[in-house]
């Protein structure tokens, strides 16, 4: 064989075992990235609930503790780790653009309308598993919530967690997705979003959501739209209904012959399946415009791009462990 020569360099990339070897091993590395983010999350949760509940009783026992296990473990000492353990993954970051007033208001209702059909199909899935089971599938989050004051609530679900999660699942996901293709870093994102919930309840919307995001990411190269998308979906979600929920069964509203929070409530949940039919509308009539011109730099065919995002050992060990998380959720 002379000097230089290369036995794969009339190869195609997709068929070339150097190109394959190079490119599964930066998947795994994020799909890695994201195993260890979760372990060392849920450990030091477990750690710290641990030690506070041995050592200081009172502290476990009071709000405070609730603030410093949620926040402390996930956002301040797992999301650092998992940035560095991906700067050196190579990335794309998308290109800036503003969007329009009316865009803005278009992504939000069709994102919107897609929360609202993931969590049918959760919800329909809830009732068949129950009827398997013999009994209620919870959810975690809610559980983990009904100790959360309403600041909590407002400060955590609806503030932080969009923001950590748009940089963990946006930002850094999808710039290390986007030098193979648009479609990949969408699609996977959107799967890495929901499967990381650990459980039924949340997957659907989750994963629906997440595409949508991506999407909008993708096309702006800006993240706060995303955020503020997700801060009003999660402040419906974890703080309006819940409120209307308290309002409605206090002592004062049931005293009376008419409830008006029930009255606010049912016109409020009008407006909000209003915007549910409109976002899926609107999804219908623009959905040949939201296809994206393809850049595969890596000249990667798109099929293989996903052959080597899901059979990469990162991958198949973030499956195993949130898979058990979701059979752990239905059986407990």
């Amino acid at each position: 064989m002379e000097q230089g020569f290369h036995p794969h360099f009339f190869l195609p990339p997709e068929q070339d075992p150097i190109v394959r070897r190079r490119e599964r091993k930066n998947f795994s590395r994020i799909f890695i990235s994201l195993c260890l983010y979760i372990l060392l999350a849920t450990f030091l949760q477990n750690a710290l609930t641990y030690g506070a509940a041995t050592f200081f009783p009172a502290f476990y026992k009071s709000e405070a503790f609730l603030w410093v296990s949620y926040i402390v473990p996930s956002y301040l000492i797992a999301m650092p780790l998992i940035w560095l353990m991906l700067s050196a993954v190579p990335k794309k970051v998308p290109e800036k653009k503003r969007l329009s007033p009316r865009e803005a208001i278009l992504f939000f209702s069709i994102s919107y309308a897609f929360v609202y059909m993931g969590q049918l199909i959760s919800n329909y899935l809830s009732k068949v598993l129950k009827l398997v089971k013999g009994n209620e599938i919870h959810e975690p989050l809610q559980q983990y919530m009904e100790n959360f004051s309403p600041l909590m609530i407002l400060v955590v679900m609806v503030i932080l967690a969009p923001i950590f999660e748009e940089l963990l699942f946006r930002k850094l996901i999808i710039d290390r997705l986007l030098p193979y293709s648009k479609r990949l870093a969408m699609v996977v994102s959107g799967l890495v979003f929901g499967i990381i919930h650990g459980n039924f309840q949340q997957f659907f919307y989750a994963f629906f959501v997440g595409i949508i995001f991506g999407y909008v990411y993708i096309k702006t190269g800006r993240l706060i739209y995303t955020i503020l998308m997700h801060m009003i979906i999660n402040f419906n979600g974890s703080f309006v209904v819940d409120s209307f929920r308290s309002l409605i069964n206090s002592e004062s509203a049931l005293s009376n012959s008419i409830n008006p929070w029930q009255l606010l409530s049912s016109l409020y949940n009008s407006g909000m399946f209003i915007l549910v039919v409109a976002g899926m509308i609107l999804f219908i009539l623009n959905i040949k415009s939201f296809r994206m011109k393809e850049n595969e730099e890596q000249g990667l065919p798109l099929k293989t791009q996903f052959e080597l995002a899901f059979s990469n050992t990162g991958m198949i060990l973030l499956l195993i462990l949130t898979g058990f998380t979701f059979i752990t959720n239905i059986i407990i």
